[in-house]
């Protein structure tokens, strides 16, 4: 493994103009970086900038109104998949397209199971997660839902899905899981046996899972699609959850972990791996707090967003290895009333263009909405 030069933490933020700022607030982190074959650092990249829009609200039918709005995925056209509640706490399946409108993803679902569209491809094939309940489907339209449990003989967990339908995850037979792939065409690919998961995979292929090694450290490895593997340990880490691995077309990796020292007093804070880099852990905005971090994705020029808990309040990146944070309200156009950028409450998505969905509070009403930033540039 090649592991990047240490971290430097900052005091400063790099703003959207290229000029820096003091700030209290977003501080700067730059993440370590990896001198070129010359010795010199690769260039650095500009931020993308963005206009924002809101999306059309869903209409309220049957109790089910915009409040308790999620967001969970969002597919490479822009639809973005996420959330709604009732106030008897049931919760239904939507999908929102800037120009479309938000509608029911299953119509017909009564809302009593909580099921997540954790990934989405441009074909609007969706899988969801059944957060409470242990039923998987994956959704196809004009076909309704399909049960995914039943296509192994041992329990079947998708995590995620890539625009060709490959689905990744884990079988648990007992006593251990198994990392795995599965296409309809050609079934079930075991990748590593014992106690492993397949957590994500981009168009191309690559597989990224984690291994247990037994010790209470968290091994990452790469099933590169040209047949590489790459295996490295988190440092400082007990875990990483399911949820917070991603890989973008490049086969660069993101996540979280619980990094388990004094210092940081078992904060989670986010890591990023690249073959150029290495592996990086992501600074903390500020390191005198003991909130957490939280990653979101990454698209597919390498930009991470993030966001971290300052004083109560979010704070929203966008993160590179090569050029550190960028305040994310720097880097929009407002369209029409909005909130500030302190209200946008989260779960986001980010998909592999570099499109971004946040749901937003109204304080004025306790709705949520959601923002969608399209890059323009």
């Amino acid at each position: 493994m090649r592991r990047a030069l240490d971290t430097s933490i900052g005091r400063t933020y790099r703003s959207a103009t290229g000029t820096r700022r003091k700030s209290s607030v977003l501080a700067a982190a730059i993440g370590a970086v990896t001198l070129g074959a010359a010795g010199q650092a690769p260039a650095q990249p500009e931020p993308p900038h963005f206009e924002a829009t809101v999306l059309e609200r869903v209409e309220p039918r049957n109790g089910f109104r915009d409040y308790g709005y999620r967001v969970w995925s969002m597919a490479d056209d822009g639809t973005v998949y996420g959330s709604v509640y009732d106030q008897r706490g049931h919760t239904k399946a939507i999908k929102s397209k800037f120009g479309e409108g938000t509608t029911w993803l299953l119509p017909r679902d009564p809302g009593q199971i909580e099921l997540r569209p954790i990934a989405a491809s441009v074909s609007g094939v969706v899988l969801l997660f059944a957060f409470s309940w242990p039923q998987n489907y994956i959704y196809v339209p004009g076909h309704g839902g399909r049960q995914l449990n039943n296509l192994h003989p041992d329990l079947f967990f998708p995590y995620d899905m890539n625009n060709e339908h490959t689905l990744v995850g884990q079988v648990a037979p007992q006593p251990n899981n198994r990392a795995v792939t599965y296409r309809h065409d050609s079934g079930f690919d075991f990748l590593h046996d014992p106690e492993s998961a397949a957590l994500a995979v981009n168009d191309a292929g690559s597989v990224v899972g984690h291994l247990d090694s037994g010790f209470g450290w968290i091994t990452i490895r790469i099933w590169h699609a040209n047949g590489g593997v790459t295996t490295f340990k988190l440092p400082r880490s007990t875990t990483t959850p399911i949820g917070s691995v991603t890989i973008n077309g490049r086969d660069e990796v993101v996540g979280i972990h619980r990094r388990e020292d004094s210092q940081n007093d078992s904060r989670w804070g986010g890591w990023f791996w690249s073959e150029r880099s290495g592996l990086v852990e992501i600074p903390f905005l500020r390191e005198d707090t003991s909130e957490d971090a939280s990653i979101y994705g990454i698209d597919d020029n390498g930009w991470v967003l993030g966001k971290e808990e300052i004083d109560h309040e979010p704070q929203w990146y966008l993160w590179h290895v090569d050029a550190g944070f960028f305040n994310l309200g720097d880097l929009y156009e407002w369209q029409g009333r909005f909130p500030r950028p302190g209200d946008f409450t989260g779960p986001a998505a980010v998909n592999a263009v570099g499109q971004i969905a946040i749901p937003n509070r109204i304080i004025d009403t306790g709705r949520d909405v959601v923002v969608f930033l399209n890059p323009v540039k």
